[in-house]
């Protein structure tokens, strides 16, 4: 495994679903040096997002980055199939709060491949109860961090970090929710997040919301603005100041990166604004 400069991983079990996750963490390059404490930056899905946030001078400068992973997507253990597969199940596992509707994925998908992964989809709340009760207080313990904490989530994370805004909006002060996938046809649950109790936040919270305009779904006639408007609904509270943003050209890949840089100069206008 590389070991990327001023990053080190703690592996941690989680007792809500007994299994292993993998936290990577970044300290900003004078950590040790000072004695700060930090705002911390909440990635999910690591294997692409942490790369991007790690170099990023004005990230890894302000905040605590850190990764939340799946201890069992090892690059050197696994194929690109089994990879694949295994990492299908962990994420509809632990980022939808809903169950797949089996009727969304493409006939020549084996139907033992659907019926795994579908069977598995629907388990946010075990997951959002192993970051909530184990992985902040682990590193508010470890780290010296301030109350500030950032959740990032893109796709089916889009849809847990819009979940968290929803049923635990106290857990984290700011939000970056990414092409998040809110659209009924995915899911058993149409109604979606009717379904549960909105929890009003305590304080103040702000959220990002970022959708490609090159977003498409053959499904619908009205992909993107189906994603929109359910991102509107989530953030329309008046106890969160939101932003629901179409990026021209970008696709559901590509979207990816200025949506962070996005998120964080909303965020920055927004504390302007309360100071």
């Amino acid at each position: 495994m590389i070991t990327l400069p001023y990053t080190q991983i703690i592996n941690l079990k989680s007792k809500y679903n007994d299994f292993e996750y993998s936290l990577f963490i970044r300290v900003p390059n004078d950590y040790k040096n000072n004695k700060k404490s930090y705002p911390t930056l909440f990635l999910l899905d690591p294997e692409y997002l942490f790369s991007i946030c790690h170099n990023i001078r004005k990230i890894y400068e302000n905040y605590i980055i850190i990764g939340i992973g799946h201890k069992d997507l090892d690059f050197k253990e696994l194929d690109d199939e089994a990879r694949t597969r295994r990492n299908d199940i962990n994420r509809t596992r632990d980022f939808l709060p809903w169950k797949l509707d089996k009727n969304l994925f493409k006939k020549d998908v084996a139907k033992s491949t659907v019926e795994e992964i579908v069977n598995a989809s629907g388990n946010a709340q075990e997951f959002a109860e192993f970051i909530n009760q184990r992985v902040i207080d682990l590193i508010d313990t470890k780290f010296r961090t301030t109350k500030d904490r950032v959740l990032v989530g893109h796709s089916f994370a889009g849809v847990f970090a819009s979940f968290m805004l929803y049923c635990y909006p106290d857990n984290f002060s700011k939000y970056i929710i990414i092409t998040p996938v809110l659209a009924k046809e995915y899911y058993v649950q149409k109604e979606m997040f009717d379904a549960f109790k909105k929890k009003p936040p305590s304080s103040k919270k702000i959220a990002y919301f970022s959708i490609g305009g090159e977003e498409k779904d053959d499904r619908m006639d009205d992909y993107t603005g189906t994603l929109k408007n359910n991102c509107l609904k989530i953030g329309e509270s008046p106890d969160i100041t939101s932003k629901v943003e179409v990026i021209d050209g970008e696709d559901h890949v590509s979207v990816v990166t200025p949506s962070i840089w996005r998120g964080l100069k909303f965020f920055d206008s927004e504390n302007k604004n309360i100071l």
